[in-house]
């Protein structure tokens, strides 16, 4: 591939004389992230440099020739070429292996996914070698280098997901004589997995500058690696981006400039800018651009992203370049950007979260306004804009908010009632939105509404039974509606709301018993969540008393449920017992107890810590953090003994004053 300092094409190279497996022939399908912007990627099948895979291969005809398709089952993957009938045989290969990379795909088998990208990679060495020497009958295109950055874009997804370090063995188990160091290749990280996409790109765009290849890179290319960038998570994702896409600009609407040689001469023959056309940005590159900025700490990401809306919206209307049509799917993906940075807003920062909301809200305007006034339903807002405007306003915690968030959400089902358009039925997560943006307000109406949008949702799934669609309904309950609604009963005022929690927490329980559904069964954190009902409970002492019972009981049941209590369960058993106990004995023995549990399955943080701090007396606390006390009584968060803290994952803790 032309990477020079690379271990990777060394060993690439090194091992792609020898012949290692069979191809597979499974399923090649098109890749599926789970962003907004990447679903427009697996819409896109016009694009040049994008098969439209759309199921299973016919045949094993299809990806190898005859005289290898007897061995098929034998091994998986081969390096030598004569087992692929033609280029477009061998893309599909490396489009399995794309699949393989994918985060879906780890989640029903764990695949190293650095070796599988590594072992296209050196596919791909050997086809660029075969076809210097004249050795093979078809040679690489543009799909097969996108495909390649897809594989590598993937995998980076799947790295940042913390999936993707499967047993490299397991992977190579079909290869014979392959150096471990192969499986590597230098790439360790999400953000190195997406790099190495970026280099095999920029390598690309200098052969073609130079005249030592035709194939040019086209906008799929840039897009594929611009979404590796974006999935990788890494600091720099942002800016790493934003460069790429100045660069599809610049070379797309001016060329190359060529530098001179020795002798004066340009080194560049194709870069005039008739050559880059190709490569322009479309609508997804814009999408991409803006979720990635709605990721990142950048201070000036809001206008950033309120730039790129309005310019591609300025573009469409002065070219009227179909492939810079701001449909749903672009707004949808600015609405998101802005909801992404405003989530790191802090709850004080109320007036930052109101003017995100009204500019998310403006966006929903807009694309009314483009429906009506064209009548194009690709401008029309569906359930997802829809959603993400009343998540805007949820974001605000305030009753005001909510109320504009609950006529957004009767105004489009009544939009479905009226149309019977599926587009706009409201989701579970458009349920589970709207309950928790009632919870946040902590407006005294939270707890009926939030029983009254289940009761709704729970309606609208039975009417898609009925009407045998219950598998695939949008409304189909989810543990997170539940859990949500649980949430609104915890913040109440009533002192009930222990009882309230635990019906539904109880309810959910026989769901998931009758249907074994595990999109219904209860979490970790939904156990948690009703503990911290129990220990918000502010009745008189028997109202608290019961809470009390309810919060250790649960404590009970999520052992039961075979889960693992964390520092959070741990904090807010203490928080109940520092609330719902009186001053004595008996409160010192039973938070003693928990913080005793909590140190021994090492979950001690520093919410754990302040939450016995403010639970029990002085002495209480000195006596149980005695070791990381100095004589004056006060802790030094680094003498806390390891095994304390040996399963928190952010451990975070601060000197106290």
């Amino acid at each position: 591939m032309g990477y020079k300092n690379s271990a990777l094409l060394m060993l690439a190279v090194s091992a792609v004389t020898t012949e290692y497996g069979r191809p597979r022939g499974t399923a090649v399908m098109a890749f599926s992230p789970s962003s907004t912007t990447s679903n427009q990627l697996n819409t896109r099948t016009n694009s040049p440099g994008l098969y439209p895979f759309s199921g299973p291969l016919r045949s094993s005809t299809t990806i190898m020739s005859s005289s290898t398709e007897e061995n098929q089952s034998k091994n998986e993957y081969t390096l030598d070429l004569s087992h692929y009938a033609d280029t477009r045989a061998f893309n599909l290969m490396l489009e399995d292996i794309a699949i393989e990379c994918s985060s879906s795909e780890n989640k029903k088998k764990n695949v190293d996914v650095i070796s599988r990208a590594t072992i296209a990679e050196a596919l791909v060495t050997k086809l660029e070698k075969a076809t210097e020497d004249g050795s093979s009958t078809f040679k690489p295109c543009t799909v097969t280098y996108n495909t390649l950055m897809k594989v590598w874009a993937r995998a980076s997804q799947t790295l940042a997901d913390g999936k993707g370090r499967g047993d490299v063995q397991s992977v190579m188990d079909a290869m014979e004589d392959v150096p471990e160091e192969l499986t590597h290749g230098g790439v360790y990280t999400a953000k190195d997995a997406s790099e190495r996409g970026l280099a095999i790109l920029s390598e690309l765009e200098q052969k073609y500058l130079k005249g030592a290849t035709d194939i040019v890179p086209n906008t799929y290319s840039y897009n594929i690696v611009l979404d590796g960038l974006h999935k990788s998570g890494s600091n720099d994702a942002s800016e790493r981006v934003e460069e790429l896409f100045r660069k599809m600009r610049k070379w797309s609407e001016n060329g190359v400039k060529s530098p001179l040689d020795g002798d004066g001469e340009k080194i560049y023959i194709n870069g005039d800018v008739s050559k880059w056309s190709q490569m322009k940005p479309d609508a997804i590159t814009y999408s991409i651009c803006m979720e990635t900025l709605g990721q990142s700490r950048d201070r000036d990401a809001l206008g950033k992203i309120d730039e790129l809306y309005s310019s591609i919206d300025a573009k469409w209307e002065e070219t009227g370049d179909p492939d810079l049509k701001p449909v749903t799917r672009v707004a949808n993906a600015a609405m998101n950007a802005y909801l992404s940075y405003g989530s790191r807003q802090s709850r004080q920062q109320s007036n930052k979260n109101w003017m995100n909301a009204k500019k998310v809200h403006e966006i929903l305007n807009s694309c009314n306004k483009k429906y009506k006034a064209t009548d194009d339903v690709s401008f029309r807002p569906d359930i997802q804009t829809y959603t993400m405007a009343i998540e805007a306003y949820a974001r605000c915690q305030d009753a005001t908010a909510t109320e504009r968030g609950e006529f957004l959400f009767e105004h489009v089902n009544k939009l479905w009632k009226s149309s019977k358009d599926d587009s706009f039925k409201p989701s579970s997560r458009t349920f589970t939105v709207m309950i928790n943006s009632w919870a946040r307000s902590r407006d005294p109406r939270a707890p009926k509404k939030a029983e009254d949008l289940i009761a709704m949702m729970e309606e609208m799934y039975e009417q898609d039974k009925k009407n045998g669609n219950g598998r695939k309904s949008q409304v189909k309950p989810s543990i997170r509606t539940y859990t949500a609604a649980i949430g609104a009963w915890g913040r109440s005022r009533d002192n009930m709301k222990a009882q309230h929690a635990l019906k539904i927490l109880k309810k959910t329980n026989e769901m998931y018993k009758s249907s074994n559904d595990e999109n219904i069964k209860p979490t970790l954190f939904t156990y948690n969540v009703v503990i911290d009902a129990c220990a918000m409970c502010n009745g008189n002492s028997e109202q608290q008393g019961a809470a009390l019972k309810i919060a250790f009981a649960v404590n009970k049941a999520i052992s039961a449920a075979k889960l693992e209590q964390n520092s959070i369960t741990y904090g807010t058993l203490l928080k109940a017992a520092g609330r719902l106990l009186p001053q004595g004995s008996q409160r010192s023995d039973i938070i003693s107890a928990v913080f005793d549990k909590c140190r021994q399955k090492g979950y001690v943080d520093q919410n754990v810590v302040k939450s016995l701090e403010q639970a029990s007396d002085r002495n209480t606390y000195y006596q149980l953090m005695q070791v990381a006390c100095d004589r004056n009584g006060h802790l030094h968060h680094e003498t806390i003994p390891k095994e304390w803290t040996k399963n928190v994952k952010h451990l975070n803790f601060t000197k106290r004053n």
